[in-house]
């Protein structure tokens, strides 16, 4: 019979779960905690203020499992719930849950195994040299995770090698950036003796990639990384939500200069490469579609000037954002394109307007 695996004394997981309006996936949600193996976890619901019937879910469940507690607040973001369940944990290591994913059996269990590196230190008796085996827990461990899709496909994400002994930190964190498996907080556990201690907390005014931000900022101080090959937790895949339809573009544009100044420090030279070459491309996206106009893509003159002051800014020290074309073949963009590389805003802000 499988026996789940308890490593230490104080191995509880604090699982943080915003819940906003999520009665339709809350319960299989939740069952899917109560079924684990790994059985030493406290689950902290915190209902962010839902209009549906969230909360009488939530603390339906409060009553029948002692593990489970309720936070109740108005809304303020998923930042803002996971920041409020911060507050309230306890565990040794704090992992963020969505409300409508799900986790297989052994996803927590699987983290709790991994979580902890054997050291063998040698010492002197009076009489001989002995040895001690003792734990280490790592700062942080990252495991893979399946994508769900509204039409029934399922994706794996990428997985590293779970043999990282011989890498560095900084090798590490530019694999998992580059793979797209960097920045969700739903894939990794976070020692929270180091979010108290440097006091890290999401940022509530942002409601775009505020978990890679807290990564980031998370990494800057930890020392040890854990990935493990497996594919436990299930991640349903919204085309139309937030992220893929959000076209505020300055917002966009600062969020990720912010995000790159904190990640610099803990990249390699490979990932400061990938950094400024896919901020380029973003940057040059962002400006061309904005100056197209188009239904979707409404943006007032104010914002086009700064983009078109960023890009101008960027391709003195980057040449290469020349080469990126990702107009269409219109002759119209075509012009556009040219006149990008002159200074004459208002021509193609009228051009664009005219043709978007």
């Amino acid at each position: 019979m499988y026996q789940p695996l308890c490593t230490r004394k104080f191995d509880m997981i604090s699982i943080i779960i915003p819940v906003y309006n999520a009665e339709k996936y809350l319960q299989r949600c939740i069952d899917s905690i109560i079924a684990q193996t790994y059985t030493d976890w406290e689950a902290i619901l915190v209902n962010d203020g839902s209009k549906d019937g969230s909360r009488a879910i939530c603390e339906e469940y409060v009553a029948k499992d002692s593990r489970i507690s309720l936070i109740d607040k108005p809304n303020g973001g998923p930042s803002s719930a996971r920041n409020a369940g911060l507050e309230q944990a306890r565990g040794e290591y704090v992992y963020f849950m969505d409300a409508d994913d799900w986790g297989e059996t052994k996803f927590l269990d699987n983290f709790v195994r991994n979580a902890y590196a054997t050291k063998r230190l040698r010492y002197e008796t009076q009489s001989k040299i002995a040895t001690k085996t003792t734990l280490e827990p790592y700062d942080i461990v990252f495991q893979g995770f399946v994508r769900e899709f509204a039409d029934g496909r399922v994706e794996k994400s990428f997985v590293m090698d779970a043999d990282t002994s011989m890498m560095t930190k900084e090798d590490i964190v530019c694999k998992l950036y580059k793979e797209h498996v960097y920045g969700w907080a739903w894939c990794k556990i976070f020692r929270r003796e180091i979010i108290e201690k440097y006091h890290l907390r999401f940022d509530e005014s942002l409601r775009l990639w505020e978990d890679e931000l807290f990564t980031s900022e998370f990494l800057k101080h930890a020392k040890t990384i854990k990935t493990v090959d497996s594919h436990l937790y299930h991640y349903i895949y919204y085309p139309n939500s937030l992220m893929q339809t959000n076209n505020t573009y300055l917002k966009r544009l600062f969020l990720s200069e912010r995000m790159n100044e904190v990640l610099m420090p803990i990249a390699n030279d490979e990932l400061k490469e990938y950094i400024n070459t896919t901020y380029n491309k973003n940057l040059k996206y962002s400006l061309l579609m904005a100056l197209k106009n188009e239904p979707n893509h409404r943006c007032d003159e104010e914002t086009k000037e700064v983009l078109l002051d960023r890009y101008y800014t960027r391709i003195k020290e980057y040449p290469e954002l020349k080469k990126y074309n990702v107009l269409s073949n219109k002759i119209a963009y075509s012009i556009a394109e040219w006149l990008l590389q002159t200074r004459w805003k208002w021509l193609i802000i009228r051009l664009l307007a005219k043709i978007g």
